[in-house]
C-alpha cells in the first residue's frame, strides 16, 4: 500500500502533462484561418464565410469574420470562448437582426470544424475546414469594362478580328 502511495504523485505529474498537452493540441488546433459555408437551404441558399482565430494570452480568444457575399470584411466577434474543441463566437452584423451565434466543435482531424449557425430562432448547419495561412478571404470582384453603353459598344466594335465574350448580367 505504502509503496503505491509513493508512486501517486508520480502518477499525477504523468496525468497533468498529457491533458495539459491535449488542451495545448486543441488550441494550436484552433489558430489560423478557417474558411467555409453557413447552409440555409442546402443546394439553394449558402453564405460563403472566412473566420480568423487568434489567442492573445492575456485577453483571450479572438475572431474576425468575412461573410463577403453580404458584404462583411473584418467583422470582430463580440466573444469567443473554447472549451474541450468546442468554439462559441458571438457577433452582430449592425443589420437590426440582431445577435448571431456560432457553435462549433473542432473535428479530430484538426482540419475540419462542424456546427451551427444561429439567428434568432433559426439554426442552420455550418461547415469549416482550414485554410491555407497566406489565403485570403474569397471576394467576389466587379470588372467594369466602359463608364456607358455607348463607350461599350465602341471598345467592342474596337476589337474586331479577336475572339469576343461579352457577358451582360442584369439584377432582373
Amino acid at each position: 500500500m505504502r509503496r503505491c502511495l509513493n508512486s501517486l504523485p508520480f502518477l499525477l505529474m504523468i496525468l497533468l502533462v498529457f491533458s495539459g498537452s491535449a488542451a495545448a493540441e486543441v488550441t494550436q488546433g484552433l489558430e489560423g484561418c478557417w474558411k467555409g459555408v453557413i447552409l440555409f437551404e442546402e443546394g439553394r441558399i449558402e453564405l460563403d464565410m472566412a473566420a480568423c482565430f487568434s489567442n492573445l494570452a492575456e485577453d483571450g480568444w479572438k475572431a474576425v469574420l468575412d461573410l463577403p457575399l453580404v458584404g462583411v470584411e473584418n467583422l470582430e466577434a463580440e466573444t469567443v470562448e473554447l472549451e474541450d474543441g468546442r468554439v462559441q463566437m458571438s457577433f452582430d452584423l449592425g443589420d437590426g437582426g440582431g445577435e448571431r451565434t456560432i457553435t462549433a466543435k473542432l473535428e479530430d482531424d484538426g482540419d475540419r470544424m462542424t456546427g451551427e449557425f444561429h439567428q434568432g430562432a433559426r439554426v442552420s448547419p455550418l461547415l469549416l475546414e482550414r485554410a491555407d495561412s497566406a489565403a485570403a478571404p474569397r471576394v467576389v470582384e466587379v470588372d467594369t469594362l466602359a463608364p456607358g453603353i455607348a463607350a461599350l459598344k465602341q471598345r467592342f466594335l474596337g476589337d474586331s478580328g479577336d475572339v469576343r465574350l461579352l457577358l451582360l448580367l442584369s439584377p432582373s
